[in-house]
């Protein structure tokens, strides 16, 4: 089976590319004159066998982002300003700087804080590298897909990481960010407070037509899917663009471990319910009660009042609170007076998990 379905989401989910253009993190207080440097990682003097993927300070005092520069001089000679520099776990008191990949020899990274009073505290760190780190790069434009929605917010620091992470590969990579839950997405690109604040174009994509799934899944499998894939997608999936093209993958996949084209479905659709079931769980169980309820009858057959809302103990003006709250999360859709939840996989899960 040719190894070619992988680049396929990249025509489908939310782009962004040209990751970071500079720092975004905003001033969480004022600067404070004299605020002196306790320690470092690497440390002042050390010799590192692998070249560190950043630098973390710890200072006495708060340290407004803001106001905070550091300039890396490699062991070429080279200087640089480093952007990107974000609080640490350990609070504001705490920063960490994403280094570029180093190459052997002495570094000296220099840091610069502005007190309020306008004068400047400065000081360096030096260390050296006996060895280049090992690194691994894509020699062509990589791709990845996921719902990120549950884990880049549930995950404290994990959208600072990945930013700081990625920051210096700008130039060689594109990220692509699929989430079924829009309003956390526009969250996390659009809140000033995000890491990745103004660092991507949002972008609404329609449901896929049956015709335009066909095409691209018969693209990805060179002409030869197994029999009836797009359709079977599509029917459970409604043209919902990730998560179609997380099914196909799945089917890709499938067939590359000698899946049979039969049984290649059926094997995508439960891999695919395994690999979202957790993030499903938490999702569900952040809901109050009235939500969770409201969310059960979406799933089920769209109909909020009745007798499956009564069995559920939902009154009526309890389901239209709900549905309001659903509808501005993202995670329900009204379309002419019919309710439907926006995550096909999301919705299975609830029907197996949760029966009516």
């Amino acid at each position: 089976m040719p190894h070619t379905f992988h680049r396929r989401p990249a025509l489908l989910v939310i782009v962004m590319c040209a990751l970071i253009a500079g720092a975004v993190a905003l001033p969480s207080g004022t600067a404070m004159a004299h605020n002196t440097l306790l320690s470092s990682d690497p440390a002042d003097g050390a010799t590192l066998s692998v070249a560190p993927a950043q630098i973390t300070w710890v200072f006495d005092r708060t340290v407004p982002l803001v106001t905070m520069t550091v300039t890396l001089t490699d062991a070429t000679g080279a200087r640089s300003e480093l952007l990107g520099s974000i609080h640490g776990a350990a609070g504001d008191t705490q920063v960490v700087t994403p280094l570029p990949p180093l190459q052997p020899g002495p570094v000296s990274v220099r840091w610069r804080l502005v007190g309020p009073d306008g004068h400047p505290v400065t000081g360096r760190v030096e260390f050296a590298i006996s060895s280049a780190a090992p690194t691994t790069m894509a020699t062509d434009t990589a791709t990845a897909t996921a719902d990120v929605t549950p884990t880049t917010v549930a995950v404290d620091g994990a959208a600072g990481l990945l930013r700081t992470k990625l920051q210096h590969h700008y130039q060689r990579i594109g990220l692509l960010f699929a989430g079924s839950e829009p309003s956390t997405m526009r969250m996390l690109f659009t809140d000033t407070d995000q890491p990745f604040y103004a660092q991507a174009d949002l972008v609404d994509v329609d449901a896929l037509s049956l015709v335009s799934l066909t095409d691209i899944i018969d693209h990805g499998f060179e002409g030869a899917p197994p029999p009836g894939l797009a359709a079977r997608i599509h029917a459970f999936a409604g043209g919902h663009p990730q998560r179609s093209m997380q099914l196909a993958d799945a089917a890709w996949q499938a067939a590359r471990d000698d899946v049979t084209p039969a049984d290649a479905w059926a094997t995508a659709l439960e891999r695919c319910r395994v690999a979202t079931a957790s993030g499903h769980e938490t999702r569900f169980s952040d809901l109050q009660p009235s939500d969770q309820a409201a969310m059960r009858l979406t799933a089920t057959n769209g109909v909020l009042f009745g007798r499956d809302a009564a069995l559920l103990e939902l009154s009526r003006s309890s389901a239209q609170l709900a549905r309001r709250r659903l509808i501005e999360r993202g995670q329900v859709i009204e379309r002419d007076g019919q309710v439907t939840v926006v995550d096909p996989l999301y919705a299975d899960w609830i029907r197996h998990r949760f029966p009516i």
